[in-house]
């Protein structure tokens, strides 16, 4: 899935892709390995979309024409399955390569924040940043809840009130948050690239 935007918002296929325009994609690993020439990346980075690295990892490598990392994104729900993708960061260009993403929640996110986009105002960073703002979204809710939870079980403790789970309980609370840290440093990692710009990708 390739969009091409101009003073519009156009599905094109990967063979017309154009540098001149501004343009997003969404592929999988394997459709990745057959444009490699065409985009001109790195081995490395095309390895590294062969398999999902199981660890949440906060590596963004710096290109001369494109900055690459790869993104583990934590799953919403109880038990929900965590995604992986990598991103394509370059001038007018942003690709999100399909790792692991089993239910396809991601490609919906990036199909989401392609849709959000104003074609006469759109960027690179605008569009990477509406990515990001979709990954994001419904988690400040899902914060509050957590946020209520543990208050309710720092209550229990005060009032001396805890049954036999309240243990497992602390401990999932505990899993849960370290979870939401290691994805959001990753997230703060890529942004703090982004600003820093030193291939000069970004305006």
């Amino acid at each position: 899935m390739f969009y091409q935007i101009t003073d519009q918002i156009r599905e094109i296929k990967p063979a017309q892709y154009n540098r001149s325009c501004l343009t997003a994609g969404y592929l999988h690993a394997d459709e990745l390995e057959r444009l490699q020439s065409q985009f001109g990346f790195a081995d490395a980075t095309v390895e590294a979309c062969r398999e999902a690295d199981p660890q949440f990892r906060s590596a963004v490598t710096v290109y001369e024409d494109y900055t690459f990392t790869q993104l583990r994104i934590a799953g919403k729900d109880e038990g929900a399955h965590d995604d992986c993708v990598a991103l394509y960061i370059g001038r007018g260009l942003l690709l999100v390569v399909d790792v692991d993403d089993r239910d396809g929640s991601t490609r919906e996110t990036f199909r989401t924040a392609v849709q959000r986009c104003v074609p006469a105002k759109a960027t690179t960073e605008k569009l990477l940043c509406l990515f990001l703002d979709s990954l994001l979204a419904g988690d400040v809710q899902q914060l509050e809840r957590m946020r209520t939870e543990a208050t309710h079980m720092g209550e229990s403790i005060v009032r001396g009130d805890t049954d036999a789970g309240f243990n497992i309980r602390m401990l999932d609370m505990k899993k849960k948050l370290l979870h939401l840290h290691n994805y959001y440093d990753q997230l703060l990692d890529i942004a703090e690239t982004a600003e820093e710009n030193n291939n000069d990708v970004l305006d």
